[in-house]
């Protein structure tokens, strides 16, 4: 009797070391289980704030890329704008001065015609009246 009490005391003790080993196993797969939580993360923070980065600056450069083109296009515009007012007042000058040409040679012919009308005239007048 004596035996079977030492051999249950011996097969609690076997018992109760291999309880505690395999909750010491536990307790490290569930450190590890952690760590590796831990570790994964921390890359995913690495990587979002990586991706943040780049997205950011991608972002501010093509803000800025939208805005000079924007710029470009808004003095190209006021250009064409600028140009297209000069070409019109270019062409009401031209017309203007075609008109004003066009009556000066109007007011020469007509000066021109009326002299020699009174010319002609005066000249008949003037050899009547002699």
């Amino acid at each position: 009797m004596l035996q079977r009490e030492k051999a249950t005391e011996v097969a609690y003790i076997k018992l109760d070391i291999d309880v505690r080993l395999q909750r010491m196993r536990f307790e490290r797969g569930i450190d590890q289980i952690h760590m590796r939580e831990a570790l994964e993360h921390q890359r995913h923070a690495s990587r979002r704030r990586k991706l943040t980065r780049k997205f950011e600056t991608s972002f501010v450069a093509q803000s800025g890329a939208l805005m000079r083109r924007a710029a470009r296009a808004a003095v190209a515009s006021s250009l064409r704008a600028e140009e297209q007012e000069q070409q019109r007042l270019t062409a009401a000058v031209k017309i203007r001065e075609a008109e004003a040409l066009e009556r000066r040679r109007d007011a020469k012919s007509f000066w021109f015609v009326r002299n020699r009308h009174e010319k002609r005239n005066g000249g008949a007048t003037t050899a009547a009246s002699g």
